[in-house]
């Protein structure tokens, strides 16, 4: 990574590309899309151009003086005069549109499947197709799947290698607990013992001293971040942590629930709230809550309020899931303001566990 830039939390972002000095950014949803030039540095919009109708805007390319601009399920592509940011014209697109892309001498459009789609800059006319395979493999493979669990075997040319889930657990500032290593090939990069903030609770060996002195896992709890709560407490109680790197366990990440599933969403939202109220200075849980209730309410004016104010269909369901996890932190809190209470820990301690520990987002 080598930059953050600013951007508007509210623009569903679907294409984007840079133009020299000029970022344009493509937005979705019916009926509120858009085709905006923005400033690189600022995020500030400079201009910007609604789509014709409801229809749902996608991947975005700068092909000299035109952008072409992709539509998800509504079977048009526009091409759009980038002095004017008015339409030039609308032409047919047989399925899908997703992402778009320029290579110098013809665009690239992806459909969500495994095709790329090459098409003339000028026409939008379809002069060739490819098929991505895995590795290079020996090409698609079509499966026959229901509604029932399948498991398909796949043969690929490259040897396999292992990947890393956690070698020892990072405290993330705004609150959130993270994977050291997460999901890196590993190459002998972690070979070494060193301390770390907190353990994973998919491997960890705790000497029964420790559980005694520190407490055991909250069962309210349930799923997810009770580790780093149990690793948080231990902190405050004068506990360090070594990684170990001969100690191996093979580990499927999240296969209790599905990462990014419903239910996994709503424990790790719910409980990264009740590890700060418990443990972390009060201004760490403060600005936490504060930006995800405000992410909260842009989410709302986006899926609902806006779209009912361009008549389209309210989408409430991703703010509901967001304001339940919220309930649900807010219902335990009295029981964990009385045990933050007896830790007995003061602002101090808080405040140098995350002094030392905390890393950037």
């Amino acid at each position: 990574m080598l930059a953050t830039l600013p951007h508007d939390t509210t623009s569903f972002t679907e294409g984007l590309q840079r133009d020299g000095t000029t970022l344009w950014e493509g937005t979705g949803l019916a009926g509120l899309s858009e085709l905006r030039e923005l400033d690189p540095t600022t995020g500030a919009v400079v201009r910007s151009a609604p789509l014709p109708g409801k229809l749902w805007g996608e991947g975005v390319a700068v092909t000299g003086d035109t952008i072409w601009q992709l539509t998800y399920q509504d079977g048009v592509a526009l091409q759009w005069d980038k002095a004017t940011l008015k339409v030039k014209k609308q032409v047919a697109l047989t399925g899908e549109g997703w992402g778009l892309c320029f290579d110098g001498n013809r665009l690239v459009q992806s459909d969500g499947s495994a095709t790329l789609r090459f098409r003339n800059p000028t026409t939008f006319a379809q002069t060739g197709a490819l098929t991505v395979t895995l590795d290079g493999g020996s090409g698609p493979m079509e499966v026959l799947v229901g509604t029932a669990p399948t498991t398909v075997e796949v043969e690929v040319s490259s040897p396999g290698y292992d990947v890393i889930n956690n070698v020892g657990s990072r405290l993330v500032l705004g609150g959130y607990g993270g994977d050291r290593g997460f999901l890196e090939p590993d190459e002998g990069q972690y070979s070494q013992p060193e301390e770390v903030f907190a353990w994973c609770g998919g491997a960890v060996l705790l000497s029964a001293r420790y559980l005694r002195d520190v407490g055991t896992f909250d069962d309210r709890y349930f799923m997810y971040y009770e580790d780093t709560d149990l690793s948080w407490r231990g902190r405050l109680a004068g506990w360090r942590y070594c990684y170990v790197p001969s100690s191996v366990v093979r580990h499927e990440h999240a296969a209790s629930s599905k990462e990014g599933s419903t239910l996994f969403m709503h424990f790790v939202e719910r409980n990264r709230f009740l590890t700060l109220a418990r443990n972390a200075p009060w201004s760490m849980f403060a600005e936490a809550s504060y930006v995800y209730l405000r992410d909260t309410a842009v989410i709302l004016d986006r899926d609902v309020v806006r779209r009912v104010r361009h008549r389209a269909r309210p989408a409430p369901g991703f703010a509901l899931r967001r304001l339940r996890a919220y309930a649900g932190f807010v219902k335990l809190l009295p029981e964990t303001l009385r045990t933050r209470r007896a830790q007995g820990a003061s602002a101090a301690d808080r405040a140098g566990i995350v002094e030392r520990w905390g890393v950037p987002q």
